[in-house]
C-alpha cells in the first residue's frame, strides 16, 4: 500500500461519503476532464479541464526527465485555476452565523537518533517517526468564534518505527486530548489581490528564511493562503497566479483526497530542505482540497515517507458555535 494511502486510513471518525456520492463525484470528475460542447458550462471551468488533461499527458516526460514539458502544463493548467477562482463569487457571512470548516491532519513525530530536529538543523541519524492524527473544527464568526483541536494517541505506523522507539529509551509522545482556542471578531486576510505584489511579498518573506529553496517556500507560502477561507476571490485567483510563476512546480494529474474527492495535483521539490509539497485542486471550483509534504532524498527522514497532511472540508455557515 502507499505511504500516503496508510497515512489517509488513519483518518477521523465521522461519516464518510457513500457510495452514491463516490459515483456522483466520479462523474463530475469525468464529465470536468471531457467537457461536452455545451453553452452553459463556465468557459474557465472548460479551460481548466482541459488544462487538466495536458499536465497529465505530460507526466511520464516531467517525472522522468525533469524537462520543461512537466512544467509549463502546470503553469497553464495553475493560470486557468486563477481565472475560475477570479469568476467565483464571494463568500458573505450573515449577521449571527459562523463559518464553519472542518480539517483532517496528520502530522509527523520526529525523533533523530543524535540530537533533536527543530526544522531548521538537520539531525544525524533516523530513530522513529509517530503519526497523530488530529481533527481541527473551526467556527468563526463576526464578533468571536471557536476553534477546537482534537488529537488521537499517535502510532508507530512501521515496525521499523517502533523498534526505533524502543532503542531510544520508549520516550513519551504527545497524548490524546482536546484543546479547545477562543477566537476573536472575523479579520479580512491582508494579502494583495494583485499578483505582482503579492509575489513580492512571497520573496522577501522567502529571502528571510534561513534555509530552505526560496522558490519551495513561496509555493508553500501560497498553499498556506489558498487553505485560508477568508481569501476572496480577487485573492484566491492571484495567488494561483503566484504559483504559476513559481519555477520548478509540476502537475501530477488525478489524484484523491482522504475523503475520496477528485483533484488536480501540483508538486513542488525543495532540495534544500529535502521534501516535496503537494497541493490538490478541485478542478471544479479552484478550492484547495489537501495539502501534503514527503520527504525527498537527502533528509533525515527516509526518502518518499510521508510527514504532514492536511485535508479540507468545504466551509459553511451554521447557527451557532458547536453546529455542523
Amino acid at each position: 500500500m502507499d505511504e500516503l494511502d496508510l497515512l489517509r486510513t488513519l483518518r477521523a471518525d465521522g461519516s464518510p461519503p457513500s457510495d452514491a456520492a463516490r459515483a456522483r463525484a466520479e462523474r463530475s470528475w469525468r464529465r470536468a476532464a471531457t467537457p461536452p460542447v455545451d453553452r452553459r458550462t463556465p468557459r474557465h471551468a472548460r479551460a481548466f479541464a482541459v488544462a487538466a488533461l495536458v499536465a497529465m499527458t505530460a507526466l511520464g516526460i516531467a517525472l522522468v526527465s525533469g524537462s520543461r514539458q512537466g512544467v509549463e502544463p502546470a503553469a497553464a493548467a495553475l493560470r486557468d485555476a486563477a481565472e475560475l477562482a477570479r469568476s467565483q463569487p464571494a463568500a458573505v457571512l450573515p449577521p449571527g452565523t459562523y463559518r464553519y470548516q472542518r480539517i483532517l491532519n496528520v502530522t509527523t513525530i520526529f525523533r533523530a537518533a543524535h540530537g533533536r530536529f527543530d526544522g531548521r538543523r538537520r539531525p544525524q541519524g533516523f530513530a522513529f517517526l509517530a503519526r497523530q492524527r488530529n481533527t481541527q473544527d473551526v467556527w468563526q464568526g463576526r464578533g468571536r468564534g471557536l476553534e477546537r483541536f482534537t488529537n488521537e494517541r499517535p502510532v508507530l505506523p512501521t515496525a521499523r518505527d517502533r523498534r526505533g522507539w524502543l532503542a531510544a529509551g520508549r520516550p513519551a509522545l504527545p497524548p490524546a486530548g482536546t484543546l479547545e482556542v477562543p477566537l476573536g471578531a472575523a479579520r479580512p486576510l491582508r494579502l494583495p489581490s494583485d499578483r505582482d505584489a503579492l509575489y513580492a511579498r512571497f520573496e522577501r518573506r522567502a529571502a528571510r528564511r534561513a534555509s530552505g529553496r526560496p522558490s519551495a517556500y513561496v509555493f508553500q507560502l501560497a498553499g498556506e493562503a489558498l487553505a485560508d477561507p477568508r481569501a476572496t476571490p480577487a485573492q484566491r485567483a492571484a495567488l494561483f497566479e503566484v504559483l504559476a510563476r513559481v519555477p520548478g512546480v509540476v502537475a501530477l494529474g488525478s489524484r484523491t483526497d482522504a475523503l475520496g474527492r477528485r483533484g488536480l495535483a501540483f508538486t513542488m521539490r525543495d532540495e534544500l530542505d529535502p521534501s516535496r509539497t503537494t497541493l490538490l485542486v478541485d478542478p471544479k471550483t479552484s478550492q484547495l482540497l489537501e495539502r501534503s509534504t514527503r520527504a525527498a532524498p537527502g533528509s533525515p527522514i527516509p526518502a518518499g515517507r510521508v510527514t504532514w497532511i492536511a485535508t479540507y472540508g468545504v466551509p459553511r455557515i451554521v447557527s451557532a458555535i458547536g453546529r455542523r
